[in-house]
């Protein structure tokens, strides 16, 4: 039997509770109302829970024992079932024919806490931070499948618990997990032939181009008139790209790999495997420190955020990597090949640079990383030749949590030169607070490559850690990803929909490329922005405010 596995982070400081109008009252003593915010009608993607056996893990933080509100609700008051807390305690009830079923934790918890609830035959139970766990009777297994899908930190439309709807949780959550028998949700399909022939003829529309669950997806046109992809990949086989189609590839239940996949195309749409060329037994870090390979499973082994780059008679790989070793590689292959052996000039000299990117300026290479910090290299990249450059763009914004910024984002930057400007290109969440709202791209441009640069302007939403090309024709494009902590949402809308409740994209797994309007202005700076309307200007969950 297939599994589905569903790891969500949110954050949910909601204090409101459903009035008989349909209305939020504050829970304040004033006769203040507000609307109902759009979230609480949302319910997401579920797992088929009918017939087999249910767990249910989640971690969250909650800053006092007197914490309510639903962590997890899956149906509603006819069937369904709810991980919830009341006044600290966490409570797991199951709702079978009308009839709630209910296992309590015996005292409040404060603090960090990971919960699991189990659903068997004949018990359900709980536990709490690897306590001994508590059970009562069970109705057995749901016999049926839920027909309300799933809420995270409020329950969206029916009470599938002994509470109020949409009792959001006041506490904070971290992540959630379902593993549940039964059929992992449908993912959807690359676009047609035909129609991805027409987008990239016309150049006006994001295009679906490649299914697989891949994170910060790397396209560069090669010097044989191949364009190669890599990114962020599961290793080649992992059963959990398909039971797991929506993984995060956050924590420790991340679906990602060890091993850099890598694929060619002559179109963009027929892509050839090159298997996986390089992997952490590859790099420096294996050589160096082999003890901690063989204290730490390979499952926890990560490779993020792979590039290759042509360096004119060699390929160059690099990547950063969270564990086994937190640090970075920067490999090069023996010749034209895109495959191993490698050497490793800078040997461990590469350190931790998070999400490191190399650009070429006339006869040198330099390596950013770090959000962001430039660096140039010596002819055969062995050492750097001068000290680090933090570049910013000029000005500053505030957090909603009242932090002052003025970097580009907080990872994936990389730089182009178009025109005569340098143009430092980086990620950044739309609220400026991790996982909440769309994952956007933004740029600023210089005169010199170590700046000063201008003030942070948008280039596109959904777009995080994408990379700009330019395709065999000279256009440019960038790609994305599903990053988020819940399926896809509609694109219908998207313009005008707020997104601050959690990390949200329209963008379906796989790799997505969107056209980019890129353009030297009159007086020389540069203008890039998304054509497509659904990627193409800021949402209102935008903190940042930009001009026209």
């Amino acid at each position: 039997m297939n599994r589905y596995l569903s790891c969500i982070c949110l954050a949910v400081s909601s204090m409101f509770h459903l009035s008989s109008e349909g209305e939020i009252p504050t829970n304040t003593n004033t006769s203040t109302t507000v609307k109902m915010n759009p979230i609480y009608k949302e319910v997401h993607a579920a797992p088929d829970v009918a017939g087999g056996s249910l767990q249910i893990v989640v971690e969250a933080t909650q800053r006092n024992a007197v914490a309510d509100g639903v962590l997890l609700a899956h149906g509603g008051n006819v069937t369904g079932y709810s991980l919830h807390v009341e006044q600290g305690i966490p409570v797991f009830e199951v709702t079978w024919k009308k009839e709630i079923f209910r296992v309590a934790w015996p005292e409040p918890v404060k603090g960090k806490m990971r919960i699991v609830a189990d659903l068997g035959e004949n018990e359900m139970s709980l536990s709490v931070n690897g306590e001994p766990k508590v059970s009562s009777a069970s109705p057995g297994l749901l016999r049926t499948q839920p027909k309300i899908g799933l809420s995270v930190g409020y329950d969206a439309l029916s009470n599938a618990g002994s509470y109020e709807v949409p009792n959001p949780y006041n506490g904070t959550i971290l992540s959630t997990r379902i593993d549940a028998g039964g059929t992992p949700p449908a993912v959807a399909k690359v676009m047609p032939r035909s129609e991805i022939e027409a987008g990239l003829a016309s150049h006006d529309k994001a295009l679906f181009i490649k299914e697989g669950w891949i994170r910060d997806p790397y396209i560069i046109l090669g010097p044989d008139d191949y364009y190669y992809l890599t990114g962020t990949t599961p290793n080649p086989g992992e059963p959990r790209e398909q039971s797991d189609p929506y993984n995060t590839g956050l924590g420790n239940e991340s679906i990602v790999g060890w091993q850099a996949q890598i694929w060619r195309s002559k179109d963009l749409i027929d892509w050839e495997s090159l298997g996986t060329p390089f992997s952490l037994k590859e790099g420096i870090w294996f050589e160096k420190r082999p003890k901690r390979f063989e204290e730490v499973p390979e499952k926890l082994w990560f490779l993020w955020a792979p590039e290759v780059h042509w360096l004119g008679d060699r390929w160059a790989l690099t990547h950063t990597s969270p564990s086994p070793v937190r640090g970075a590689n920067l490999a090069l292959t023996e010749g034209a090949d895109l495959k191993g052996p490698w050497t490793h000039p800078m040997g461990a000299k590469i350190g931790r640079r998070h999400d490191p990117s190399l650009f070429k300026d006339g006869d040198t290479w330099y390596l950013l990383y770090a959000n962001t910090q430039v660096v140039p290299l010596n002819a055969d990249f062995s050492l750097t030749t001068a000290e680090p450059i933090q570049i910013d763009p000029s000005g500053s914004r505030t957090t909603p949590a009242g932090e002052t910024l003025s970097v580009i984002g907080h990872e994936g930057a990389t730089m182009r030169k178009i025109g005569d400007k340098y143009v430092h290109i980086g990620t950044a969440w739309s609220t400026d607070t991790g996982r909440k709202g769309s994952y956007n791209l933004y740029y600023c441009t210089a005169d010199k490559i170590t700046g000063p640069y201008g003030p942070r302007k948008f280039a596109g939403r959904f777009l995080g850690h994408g990379t700009p090309f330019q395709d065999k024709q000279g256009r440019w494009w960038c790609t994305a990803f599903y990053n988020g902590n819940i399926p896809p949402v509609e694109r219908k809308g998207i313009e005008t929909r707020d997104l601050s409740a959690t990390a949200q994209t329209i963008n379906q797994r796989g790799t997505t490329i969107v056209p980019l309007d890129v353009k030297v202005l009159e007086d020389g700076e540069i203008y890039i922005r998304a054509k497509d309307p659904a990627y193409a200007n800021p949402g209102p969950d935008e903190v940042q405010q930009f001009a026209k």
